[in-house]
């Protein structure tokens, strides 16, 4: 069985961690509470039968920091988080 792989933004608004793309809407206040939110949408959408294994991408919008000048030390990747679980586990 062939794997999916999606790509999700990832944002923090202050409160949660929020993931999201076109269909799926998921937070968490703490990346572990995010993981599980995002693989219950995942298996509500219906899409992707049992078993299934989905790799997701989250990552990062850097758009969300209001003056970017501050994380130029960081590289990109520090932000961002991957996921992969099978659907319905």
């Amino acid at each position: 069985m062939r794997g999916v792989r999606m790509d999700l933004r990832l944002v923090h608004d202050g409160r949660q961690w929020i993931a999201s793309n076109d269909s799926i809407v998921a937070g968490g206040t703490s990346l572990e509470e995010l993981e599980e939110n995002v693989k219950k949408a995942v298996a509500a959408t219906g899409r992707f039968a049992v078993g299934t294994k989905v790799t997701v991408r989250m990552r990062f919008d850097y758009d969300t920091f209001p003056n970017a000048a501050w994380y130029r030390q960081y590289m990109p990747y520090y932000f961002d988080h991957l996921l992969s679980f099978e659907v319905g586990s």
